[in-house]
């Protein structure tokens, strides 16, 4: 997913779920560089990267994009997962989810092992 801040203009296709598709074209400067004329042409994008949720377990991030419409498979990873940003407004949500799929009604069953084999 790229979030692009500054594009204003229309978007090139919309995906069956509703995502806005939008060309990413270079962008050329022209410019001097004491007498000689110089171009530099890019792409107006900015470097990320991906990573799960087990290994983000020992970081902090300034800005995170996470997608929580999924039900956890193990219990506690979407807290795992937002718990990584420092502030709240660094939080970006990318889908709607169920808050029913944050909370459990009832412990999972490695939950209550483990509980069980604290108790012991």
């Amino acid at each position: 997913m790229m979030v692009m801040d500054k594009y204003t203009g229309p978007s090139y296709l919309t995906t069956d779920d509703g995502r806005e598709v939008v060309p990413i074209l270079p962008v050329k400067r022209d410019f001097f560089l004491g007498t000689s004329a110089c171009t530099r042409k890019q792409f107006p994008l900015m470097a990320s990267y991906a990573i799960t949720v087990h290994k983000s377990q020992s970081i902090t991030v300034d800005k995170m994009v996470t997608d929580l419409s999924e039900r956890d498979f193990q219990t506690g990873l979407s807290y795992v997962a937002v718990s990584r940003v420092k502030m709240l407004d660094g939080l970006m949500i990318d889908a709607p989810f169920e808050r029913a799929s944050l909370h459990y009604e009832k412990l999972p069953d490695g939950v209550l092992m483990k509980v069980r084999d604290q108790d012991r």
